[in-house]
């Protein structure tokens, strides 16, 4: 029997191995944590983002960094070049979002949208008002552990889009079909085993960073073993 070609894994495995991925190829440990949450967020709401975080973090050049982050922290988020990176934007909306009050905050030009819900739904936790996320065609509204999705669910994997609005809204003046209500799923997540791979690839990175500041710093056998 052929081994199948999809695996299922767990929430934890997903933040976990996302985690160590972002760090693998260069990011502070602190972006890397946020990072793995998000990943779990879109996990838990079945929305698609190991093959999106694998090709992001596949692609991210740590001499481009300060090309593809919001050069300001004021509306609107502009990168330096080309298209803002959705993992550092979403962290950024995320830390920004008690400044935002009557207008949205808007970005420009950004790749994957998605991302950034992984950032802002976790933030909605701990929120008295919901947050309203849009781009192109489709909105993403926060409140606590409930999201709603209004508009063309196809613009959801949109790789990327002109700009993005984040605006704070009250919960109780939206008015929704229950169909479009989700409440997040308490399973394990079908990952493609290649995409799982190369995402493992990726971590792999972050145990030789680990064991070469072990053997520098001496641990076991110190660097000259004159005993």
């Amino acid at each position: 029997m052929s081994e199948s070609k999809q695996g299922f894994f767990s929430l934890n495995q997903i933040d976990q191995t996302c985690r160590k991925a972002a760090r693998g190829v260069g990011l502070p440990w602190g972006a890397a944590d946020d990072i793995g949450k998000a990943a779990r967020w879109l996990s838990a709401y079945e929305l698609t983002s190991v093959p999106q975080i694998v090709e992001l973090l596949e692609a991210y050049e740590p001499d481009r960094y300060e090309d593809v982050i919001p050069q300001n922290l004021a509306s609107p988020l502009q990168p330096g070049k080309g298209r803002l990176n959705p993992l550092i934007t979403g962290m950024v909306l995320s830390d920004l979002i008690d400044e935002i009050k009557e207008n949205p905050m808007v970005t420009g030009r950004l790749d994957y949208p998605i991302f950034t819900a992984g950032f802002l739904g976790q933030t909605a936790l701990t929120e008295d008002r919901a947050i309203r996320l849009s781009w192109a065609g489709i909105a993403l509204v926060f409140y606590r552990d409930a999201l709603i999705i209004e508009g063309n669910r196809k613009d959801l994997e949109l790789e990327f889009c002109e700009t993005l609005e984040c605006e704070r809204v009250n919960f109780s003046e939206i008015q929704t079909d229950q169909k479009n209500l989700l409440k997040p799923v308490m399973a394990s997540v079908k990952v493609d085993r290649v995409i799982w791979q190369k995402l493992e690839k990726l971590a792999h990175h972050t145990y030789v960073e680990a064991t070469e500041q072990s053997r520098q710093s001496g641990a076991g056998a110190g660097l000259n073993d004159n005993d």
